[in-house]
């Protein structure tokens, strides 16, 4: 009798085991690539989403510009979170995105934050009154500092603080620049500076003086796990999702 039960749980817990490592197998991974601006966000929206769903999401993230790049050149990546709206468009051209696929109701603003020790402002105006260094995003690549420049062209400041500027491969850069202190002022998401520890915020740069911070959200197709890729878009952009967003301070077009 003894010698039957021990043959039944030896059977039982192989048995056991084999269903578990099945699963272990169902469960698929996906790779996403978003601005660097979204990480935080990003990383508690995943969170969410893998309690519900057996998945792993790899984020990757970056200046939108570089990480469009990288898809344009083969990187394995199923979703692709752009702080603008026009590498998502480029990727449509090139045929990596379908554009009936892509959402844009995702948006942000800018604003000026300084170092502990850099004096406080009252204008943007008085940027060109003393000698300071001024961190922006690589006008190239990185949204935030595109955006930077075009508001500084547009209040016709642009050539007088040329000289001050300092580019930061993301806005995560900028951001540590100027807490660390190693700038005195830096432009970046107001999003981003809902947690500065050691900066503060000056004052908003003019939401009429740049386009509108439009991020931009779609599949990228022919992707191994396409179909999960979009499900998980489908959750970024639920009411959980969104109400995540909206905590982080973006603001949600509808």
């Amino acid at each position: 009798m003894c010698k039957k039960i021990t043959i039944f749980m030896t059977v039982l817990v192989t048995l056991l085991l084999a269903a578990c490592h099945k699963t272990d197998d169902q469960t698929k991974d996906i790779h996403i690539s978003v601005a660097a601006s979204l990480v935080p966000v990003m990383n508690e929206i995943i969170e969410a989403y893998e309690k519900e769903v057996p998945i792993n999401i790899h984020l990757n993230s970056g200046g939108s510009g570089t990480l469009k790049k990288q898809i344009s050149q083969g990187a394995e990546v199923g979703l692709f979170f752009s702080a603008d709206e026009k590498y998502v468009d480029q990727l449509i051209e090139e045929g990596l995105i379908l554009a009936n696929k892509k959402d844009s109701t995702i948006s942000n603003t800018l604003v000026l934050i300084k170092s502990e020790d850099a004096p406080t402002i009252s204008t943007l105006t008085d940027l060109t009154k003393q000698s300071f260094t001024l961190a922006i995003g690589d006008v190239s690549t990185v949204p935030v500092g595109e955006y930077a420049k075009e508001s500084f062209v547009n209040l016709n400041l642009w050539e007088e603080l040329n000289d001050s500027l300092i580019y930061a491969k993301d806005v995560t850069a900028v951001k540590t620049y100027v807490e660390r202190g190693e700038v005195d002022y830096g432009v970046i998401y107001q999003t981003d500076a809902l947690t500065l520890t050691q900066a503060s915020v000056v004052l908003p740069l003019p939401q009429d003086s740049y386009e509108p911070i439009v991020y931009s959200l779609a599949p990228i197709e022919g992707y191994k796990n396409q179909k999960e890729c979009e499900a998980f878009m489908d959750f970024i952009l639920s009411s959980t999702g969104k109400n995540i967003l909206k905590s982080y301070g973006f603001d949600i077009n509808e």
